[in-house]
């Protein structure tokens, strides 16, 4: 069972070690540059804090903590968000749990925030994201930072 709780400065210890692989850094941060314990707990804390307008959520899966999605105001319009995420858990790379997880979050902003929309923006060489989110209902609309980056929308 996937489920999402708020995430807390208990946290900033795996987000570390998240930040930290290889294979998280690659389309999540730079791979050459792992986050350090400070550098996660000064960008999360104030998310956490509930200093920004992104909400951050830790992905559960059978009560394990597996990785991180967060969504905020797209554009400044109520009924549309942005959502970034990534699975942090190697063992959990490859096993479809990626397209359970945006799907289970999709249906909880609907459900709670009457979302119309969301947005996500996957690097063109994240082909695993951007498959994922095909399956998961999103269509590319266009093409940002040069052509580096998709924008996909999912649209109710």
């Amino acid at each position: 069972m996937i489920t999402f709780r708020s995430m807390t400065l208990h946290d900033l210890d795996i987000m570390t070690k998240w930040l930290q692989k290889t294979e998280v850094l690659e389309f999540y941060g730079d791979p050459k540059n792992p986050f350090t314990y400070e550098q996660v707990k000064e960008k999360y804390s104030p998310r956490i804090n509930g200093k920004t307008s992104i909400t951050p959520y830790i992905i559960e899966y059978n009560e394990q903590s597996i990785g991180y999605i967060q969504c905020y105001p797209y554009k400044e319009k109520p009924k549309e968000k942005g959502i970034d995420l990534f699975i942090g858990e190697p063992q959990f790379y490859g096993t479809g749990l990626g397209t359970k997880t945006i799907k289970a979050f999709i249906q909880r902003l609907v459900n709670e925030d009457s979302t119309e929309k969301i947005f996500v923006d996957p690097h063109h060489s994240n082909k695993r994201a951007i498959r994922c989110y095909e399956k998961c209902g999103f269509e590319t609309i266009d093409m940002i930072n040069d052509g580096e980056s998709h924008i996909m929308r999912w649209q109710k």
